[in-house]
């Protein structure tokens, strides 16, 4: 994100305590928050909006990603990585754009994305998949919008370029809009698929895959995502996220049985680490604690649960 100058904080004492990049994400209090922590840190570390910078590549979401663009590579066709609410699905696919657009590997591809797939008739769906890959939409009907599309694959295999739709929320696809999908997997050229295709769901898609024969025995690969499996791998997201977001070597925000404070309370759902963390970063300046502990962990815990905020993926 483009910097719009910088600011320079200090305490009451006049000592300056960090300088901060100041952008439409972070707000002035955040601000001074993170300036009560560490003058070394220059952003918010819990801002779940920078989800592509901040995501932590686990083990599991580094072979996922390693796979994908292998499978991509290759041109097999369909690719589905599976997940509950809150695994990072969405910041995968995130990564995954970035991936594709500064690899000379992926120089040849054009990305399309849909990121809300729900729509009322296939033929909206197909004026979706235009719209995805920046092509003017002709036309009402399913097969006039079908035909179009049809030109669009056909016209890129001939100028050596690849169609890669990525979608996001699959499991808001409906049953006419995987049967499109379905038949433009079809065409093919030199025996490999024109249109590649990566789609992020929840594990509800699971089912209406199954339910489509033709459509499932089209999926080259599948990878459904867990939550982290361990205190050790917390931590590691927690201070990677730290370190991102600028906090030096050696300063230790979150006590160890804070850690696993947050461990126990998420269930290791990435999505649940960082609402959590990013509340007791809010509340901890409240306190006047330089450092979060369990039972600051333990009490914003028990407010998220009232709000069902740690109900989702799970």
């Amino acid at each position: 994100m483009a910097s719009a100058g910088q600011v320079k904080e200090t305490r009451n004492d006049g000592r300056v305590v960090g300088f901060y990049e100041r952008n439409r994400m972070t707000s002035q209090y955040q601000k001074l928050a993170m300036a009560f922590f560490h003058p070394s840190l220059r952003e918010d570390p819990f801002n779940p909006e920078d989800s592509a910078r901040y995501f932590y590549l686990a083990d599991q979401y580094r072979e996922a990603l390693d796979l994908l663009v292998r499978h991509v590579l290759r041109r097999g066709g369909l690719s589905i990585i599976y997940g509950d609410v809150g695994l990072g699905k969405s910041s995968l696919m995130a990564v995954l754009r970035g991936r594709t657009r500064n690899s000379d590997l992926f120089k040849s591809f054009v990305m399309g994305e849909i990121l809300d797939p729900s729509q009322v008739t296939d033929a909206e769906f197909t004026r979706q998949l235009l719209i995805a890959f920046d092509q003017k939409p002709y036309g009402s009907t399913r097969s006039e919008l079908s035909e179009q599309f049809i030109i669009f694959l056909q016209r890129q295999a001939r100028e050596g370029r690849v169609p890669l739709l990525v979608i996001d929320e699959g499991q808001c696809l409906s049953y006419d809009g995987l049967e499109r999908l379905r038949i433009f997997l079809n065409y093919s050229l030199d025996d490999h698929r024109i249109l590649q295709i990566v789609i992020f769901g929840q594990l509800e898609l699971q089912e209406k895959i199954a339910k489509k024969r033709n459509l499932a025995s089209r999926v080259r690969f599948t990878m459904t995502l867990a939550p982290l499996s361990s205190v050790a791998q917390v931590r590691e997201m927690i201070e990677y996220r730290l370190r991102t977001a600028g906090l030096i070597d050696g300063v230790q925000l979150f006590a160890a049985g804070a850690i696993e404070a947050v461990y126990k309370h998420s269930g290791g759902v990435p999505r649940h680490i960082v609402n959590i963390c990013s509340m007791c970063f809010d509340q901890a300046p409240r306190l006047d604690k330089r450092q979060i502990d369990a039972d600051m962990v333990d009490q914003v815990a028990a407010r998220l649960m009232q709000k069902g905020a740690l109900n989702d993926g799970r």
